[in-house]
């Protein structure tokens, strides 16, 4: 009795504790109900893909974490969220439509196509957005971000959303970013 109590102890405190594993984003965003393909009835729904893109950076979380907030403001993403403990910016409702820090937002994140086109250059985005530097030690660090959204056909009187997916060449750009910064020396 007391070894499950020592074990359920050990589990509970590992679950309260954060890491620089844990997601940052993801939790409110759903793709659009569907039909049942069973035939049973009722809707489902799936899941965002969540993936972290990460890059390491050549200066420690002191010099990138500045470089990141740089990197957000030059791209335009408003962060709201600023957690200065964990390094974190965050933004879990960003809504951009056509393109982002110059960039059609079709290279960014795939939304399904119409007849127009792909759908994230057409559609209003609703964004999750979240990037934080972790310290790697020795004058290292590292840039996570994680980007999930859906988009809003606002033509006609259809208003149909679509789940998009991150194809992770923004969560790069910004780790990048940061990296060109850092070894330049902050400009």
């Amino acid at each position: 009795m007391r070894r499950s109590f020592v074990a359920l102890a050990f589990i509970l405190a590992g679950c309260a504790s954060t890491s620089s594993t844990d997601p940052m984003i993801g939790s409110s965003v759903q793709g659009p109900a569907g039909d049942n393909p069973t035939g049973t009835g009722g809707e489902f729904r799936l899941p965002a893909d969540m993936v972290t893109a990460s890059l390491e950076v050549p200066a420690g979380a002191e010099i990138a974490w500045p470089a990141l907030k740089a990197v957000y403001e030059e791209l335009k993403i408003p962060a709201p969220e600023v957690s200065e403990p964990t390094r974190t910016l965050r933004n879990l409702r960003f809504v951009v439509s056509r393109r982002l820090g110059g960039v059609r937002l079709s290279t960014y994140l795939d939304c399904g196509r119409s007849a127009s086109g792909p759908n994230a250059d057409s559609h209003r985005l609703e964004l999750e957005i979240a990037s934080r530097v972790v310290a790697l030690g020795s004058g290292r660090s590292r840039v996570d971000t994680e980007m999930t959204g859906i988009g809003m056909n606002m033509e006609g009187t259809s208003n149909n959303r679509v789940l998009c997916t991150s194809n992770h060449q923004l969560e790069f750009r910004i780790a990048g970013r940061v990296r060109e910064i850092v070894q330049s020396g902050g400009s």
